[in-house]
């Protein structure tokens, strides 16, 4: 992965609050020529988010965790990804069952790496915590991201696997499978909610 240097304004890392990451974000596509974006799940709230300031010049590249089947954050990941196939001059895009990672690099030199995942309920509601960084700042970073890009299988846009749902959003924090399975073998086990 080629690196270029970071924007005269990132000469450090900054640590992002709760719902502050897509206001950062914008600015840093404003002069976007790529994207890579790296997460579990993705909402078409955030897809059109990134739109307002994505040029349509920039090209992207997606991992994600994206099956063939019925479950509605597939489903609701399958349709973001098509509108941003839509909209970017290009898009390559793999998936990766196990992946859990949040990153995205703008223009391979700044880096956005945390907990936030790329949906609604986690980019407004819950209290994640992203850093943005120069790309140099991370050592090492490239090669895992092209380990598991490598890993990954290539999403094939036109299989149908938008089912009957309308859903495009996520507004509930997600379970992760090894938690759903955990829960499925413990009956004592339980999630306590979020207070609002």
């Amino acid at each position: 992965m080629g690196q270029k240097k970071p924007s005269k304004s990132l000469k450090k890392c900054k640590a992002i609050g709760k719902n502050k990451v897509l206001a950062n974000l914008r600015g840093d596509l404003l002069n976007a020529e790529n994207i890579l974006i790296i997460g579990p799940w993705i909402d078409t709230f955030f897809i059109e988010e990134i739109k307002i300031s994505l040029p349509k010049s920039a090209t992207a590249r997606v991992l994600t965790r994206l099956a063939n089947t019925e479950d509605e954050e597939n489903i609701v990941t399958y349709n973001a990804l098509k509108i941003l196939k839509s909209f970017v001059s290009s898009l390559e895009a793999r998936s990766l069952s196990t992946v859990h990672s949040k990153v995205i690099i703008i223009n391979k030199s700044i880096v956005y790496l945390g907990s936030t995942n790329w949906y609604r309920y986690s980019l407004e509601v819950a209290p994640e915590i992203t850093l943005r960084c120069p790309i140099e700042f991370i050592s090492g970073l490239d090669r895992i991201i092209d380990e598991y890009w490598n890993e990954g299988s290539e999403i094939n846009f036109s299989a149908n696997i938008d089912g009957n749902s309308n859903k495009n959003e996520i507004n509930y924090e997600i379970i992760d499978p090894l938690a759903q399975q955990a829960l499925k073998n413990n009956p004592k086990a339980y999630i306590k909610k979020m207070k609002k």
